[in-house]
């Protein structure tokens, strides 16, 4: 999936390692930025619909997922 210049919205299919790794229904596994991790153990959920842009600040994160609803963010980098 690239979705540089481009939103694409998707949902959640797997949380695991406490957070630190996200699987989404398009496929896409995401590594998440460590200090977002505690975000995303307790309020992010299986089904939650995100949408994944190229605006991070933080070269070894480049992405941010946003959760549709407006409630929250992170920033994550792509590992498959």
């Amino acid at each position: 999936m690239d979705t540089r210049d481009k939103e694409q919205e998707t949902r959640i299919l797997q949380i695991s390692e406490g957070g630190s790794k996200i699987g989404l229904k398009d496929g896409s596994k995401w590594k998440i930025a460590p200090y977002f991790k505690k975000e995303i153990f307790e309020y992010w959920r299986h089904g939650d619909k995100v949408t994944i842009r190229e605006i991070s600040d933080d070269p070894d994160y480049p992405w941010t997922i946003f959760r549709t609803d407006g409630k929250s963010e992170v920033t994550a980098k792509r590992i498959n």
